[in-house]
C-alpha cells in the first residue's frame, strides 16, 4: 500500500474526500514534534473545524415550539373560498378568453396579409410595371456610363 504524502492528505481533507483514518493521519503529521510551526497552526485550525460547537437552546424554547405547532392551521381541512376569489374568478376566465381571441385575430391577420419580398410583384398595373423597368434600366445605364467601367469597355459600337 502506498503511503500518501502530506500534500495529498491536505488536498483530500480540504476537498472533503478524506476518510476518517486519513484525517487522523494528517492530524498526527501536522502535530508531530518536528513539524514546522505553521503546520501546528493548521492542526489547531483543523481541530476547531472538526469540533462542533455546543449549542444551548434558550430557556422555554421547547415550550414555544409546542405552542406554535398547536396554533398551526390544519392543512387537510377544506378551504372555503373568500369573497375576493369569487369576485375575480369570472374576470380570470374572461381575460383568458379575450387573450385567446386576440391571439387568434393576430395570427389570422398575419397570415392573410401578403408579405412582399424582393422577388414579389409590387406593380398592380402594366403601366406601373413599365415605369419600374424603365427606372431600373436607367439606373443600370447611369451606373455604367458615369462609373469607371465605361472607360474600360472602350468606345461605343458602330
Amino acid at each position: 500500500m502506498k503511503t500518501p504524502t502530506i500534500d495529498e492528505l491536505r488536498k483530500k481533507y480540504y476537498d472533503g474526500d478524506a476518510s476518517l483514518e486519513e484525517e487522523r493521519l494528517l492530524k498526527r503529521l501536522l502535530q508531530a514534534p518536528d513539524a514546522p510551526p505553521e503546520w501546528k497552526e493548521e492542526a489547531e485550525l483543523m481541530e476547531i473545524l472538526s469540533t462542533p460547537p455546543e449549542v444551548v437552546p434558550p430557556a422555554g424554547f421547547e415550550h414555544r415550539i409546542l405552542e406554535r405547532l398547536q396554533r398551526e392551521p390544519d392543512f387537510n381541512a377544506e378551504v372555503q373560498p373568500t369573497p375576493v376569489k369569487r369576485f375575480f374568478r369570472p374576470w380570470v376566465y374572461a381575460t383568458a378568453v379575450a387573450a385567446a381571441m386576440m391571439g387568434f385575430v393576430f395570427i389570422m391577420q398575419r397570415n392573410m396579409e401578403p408579405e412582399y419580398t424582393v422577388y414579389s410583384d409590387t406593380c398592380h398595373t402594366a403601366e406601373e410595371a413599365k415605369a419600374e423597368i424603365e427606372n431600373a434600366l436607367l439606373l443600370v445605364a447611369n451606373t455604367l456610363i458615369l462609373g469607371d467601367v465605361a472607360d474600360d469597355l472602350g468606345g461605343p459600337c458602330d
